[in-house]
């Protein structure tokens, strides 16, 4: 009888690949709509937009990020640098390309449709659809990250995640917890 053959940590036979390996070009097979495309294995459930096409989802700490897997390929699109990062404006959509599950995907940042519709700040600071955005929100939003909140990034749109710690701010500090700027709370923000 022949001895067991000690192979070092982590060896693995030739030609072995780990369970649902795939080449790093693959993608899952494009559908159209109204067909449903079946989930991801790693990624989950896929959304049909008629702008950004079919996209999926990401929960992250105060919010939710939508990512598409390439730029559309309708036009050539713009590129720009913002804070340091390449940015692509495709069809009025700006695009940010960032790294899921090792696999380079393009966060879906803003649209102009977005922008279009965002009300004036009149009265009160709060979570409203369209979102509200301006430099006064980047100021709360930059004073909440100052106390040590998470507003998911201060990019001066009043999403739900500056609602939620807004929110938590206001419970911290004895107040109302209704998520509106109101003048108590802006005192207590410092503003």
């Amino acid at each position: 009888m022949r001895p067991p053959v000690a192979h070092p940590p982590g060896w693995r036979p030739p030609g072995y690949r780990p369970p649902h390996w795939r080449p790093p070009s693959w993608r899952p097979p494009y559908y159209r709509p109204p067909y449903i495309r079946p989930p991801h294995p790693v990624w989950g459930g896929y959304y049909w937009y008629p702008r950004w096409g079919w996209y999926f989802t990401a929960a992250v700490a105060g919010g939710t990020l939508a990512y598409v897997l390439n730029l559309p390929d309708t036009d050539p699109c713009d590129q720009a640098i913002v804070d340091g990062t390449t940015v692509y404006i495709c069809n009025g959509i700006v695009y940010r390309p960032t790294v899921y599950h090792d696999e380079r995907v393009y966060e879906i940042v803003s649209s102009q449709e977005d922008s279009a519709g965002s009300p004036e700040i009149s009265g009160p600071i709060r979570l409203t659809s369209p979102r509200m955005r301006g430099e006064p929100v980047r100021e709360i939003q930059e004073a909440l990250v100052a106390g040590g909140y998470d507003v998911g990034g201060v990019d001066g749109i009043f999403g739900p995640g500056s609602d939620a710690a807004l929110r938590q701010f206001q419970r911290d500090n004895g107040l109302e917890a209704d998520g509106v700027v109101g003048d108590e709370t802006a005192k207590a923000l410092g503003l």
